[in-house]
């Protein structure tokens, strides 16, 4: 038996594996023994069929089972001994190859090697980071909407942009007239702002109790069949065949009316942490929670042009052929283009986890079982907030990590979020940044624009 490896294109290794057919056949007289010893066959006692029998019905597949094992076991110790730094698996480059030659069974494989690099990082390379400044308007919009989060309905007498009419549906024929024996609906509410079409709006508007507004149900509603299905309790394809035409009598119109900015709202903002007595020492938070957000999401905007930065500057070169036809074989369900198109933005993650990981490697980083743990429960947190629950609420949470949040299935995202942020710690203290004042405005234009244009380059790649 012989093994040896060239490495081609600096990130492929082409390994090449010499069976001796006498070995082989060793191996496989050994386990043709094992499986008479194990076999029971009709007419002889256990263990005690003729090999020949025995090798006619098993022997095929024992002997592969034997060939694969050895080369199996070859090439893991091999990988092993040389201490290959790769990706997926080996792979046999053609089944036409692997055949007997002379004394020998010749195999070949390729396997995709981790690239070498040279990390260059220093105080010559510098980023640009946002610095936020917050508009006083934004803490007034922010004072006004604990206003209404802590506010109270009251009754209105004519409909307002902000209010909840309840009242009566009953479907009408095209020309208007009620349609008999239609559907109606009894004590039901409209929220005017959820309202999307501007016609239908300016026919509720200023509208009082008792006034009838006729509408266009399904321009109300958006033509959202979902929705109409549960205002009538009926199927969505009976909701779809329902006339256009509604009447709405109007029972009620209740508005939000805001909380005073009184002790009793402050005392609900104040602690030991974060004093609050008076209405500006409640503007004082606002401005800090606004600014500590902005300051949050400039650092990761300046974060990712970082990642995008190293990876362009350090010129990393990936076994692509290898690793697509990996990525095939493991995924034979998926057509080509689809795995190509997602290949296209793995890589770019992949590149960045080699810098991310030599620095890792280089500074001797390691990771606690509480840092992970501290991991886990922010994710969770940040997920059971998503859909409306406080985290806080212990018989939810484990309703959550018991169906929809399980802890394995989150690893790998834990352990990469925290590698990333100490790499990235550690970059930002080697690097220049270089701090940019910016109103909070054009910070949101900025973001927005990003985001199209990530998005835009997405679809391009689709």
């Amino acid at each position: 038996m012989s093994i040896q490896h060239e490495v081609k294109d600096g990130n492929l290794a082409i390994i090449k594996l010499k069976l001796d057919k006498a070995e082989v056949e060793s191996r496989y007289q050994k386990d043709i023994k094992d499986v008479v010893k194990k076999t029971n066959m009709p007419g002889f006692r256990p263990g005690m069929a003729p090999k020949g029998l025995i090798e006619q019905k098993y022997g095929a597949a024992v002997r592969f089972d034997a060939l694969n094992q050895m080369v199996n076991d070859k090439l893991a110790d091999y990988m092993q001994e040389q201490q290959f730094m790769y990706y997926g698996m080996p792979m046999t480059i053609t089944d036409e190859e692997q055949k007997p030659v002379g004394d020998t069974l010749d195999f070949t494989f390729e396997l995709g090697l981790r690239p070498k690099i040279e990390l260059k990082i220093d105080n010559s390379i510098s980023f640009d980071r946002y610095k936020v400044s917050v508009d006083e308007k934004e803490i007034e919009n922010e004072l006004e909407l604990i206003q209404r989060r802590n506010g109270a309905l009251g009754d209105a007498d004519a409909v307002e942009s902000t209010d909840m009419v309840n009242g009566d549906f009953e479907e009408c024929n095209d020309d208007g007239t009620v349609f008999e024996g239609g559907m109606n609906a009894i004590d039901k509410s409209i929220l005017y702002s959820s309202i999307k079409d501007d016609v239908e709006k300016t026919k509720f508007l200023g509208k009082k109790l008792g006034d009838v507004v006729q509408f266009d149900l399904f321009k109300t509603f958006a033509d959202d069949a979902t929705e109409i299905s549960q205002i009538f309790g009926i199927s969505k394809e009976a909701a779809n065949d329902l006339n256009h035409t509604f009447n709405f009598t109007i029972k009620k119109i209740q508005r939000l009316i805001p909380a005073e900015l009184n002790d009793e709202l402050l005392a609900k903002f104040d602690s030991d942490e974060r004093p609050v007595k008076s209405v500006d020492d409640l503007r004082g938070v606002i401005r800090k929670e606004i600014e500590e957000y902005y300051a949050g999401q400039a650092d990761g905007m300046m974060e990712d042009d970082v990642i995008k930065g190293l990876v362009k500057s350090h010129h990393i070169h990936l076994p692509d052929a290898f690793l697509l036809r990996w990525i095939k074989q493991q995924n034979k369900d998926k057509q080509d283009h689809e795995i190509e198109h997602d290949y296209l933005h793995e890589k770019e993650f992949l590149k960045w986890s080699i810098i991310r990981d030599d620095i890792y490697e280089q500074e001797k980083f390691t990771l606690t079982d509480d840092e992970v743990e501290m991991q886990y429960q922010l994710l969770l947190a940040n997920y059971m907030r998503r859909f409306g629950y406080d985290p806080r609420n212990e018989p939810i949470r484990q309703e959550f990590e018991n169906k929809y949040f399980k802890r394995a299935d989150q690893e790998e995202s834990m352990v990469n979020m925290l590698r990333t942020s100490k790499a990235l710690g550690y970059i930002k203290g080697l690097i220049t940044i270089k701090d940019n004042a910016i109103g909070s405005k054009e910070f949101d234009a900025i973001k927005l624009e990003r985001s199209k244009h990530e998005h835009d380059h997405e679809h391009d790649h689709a």
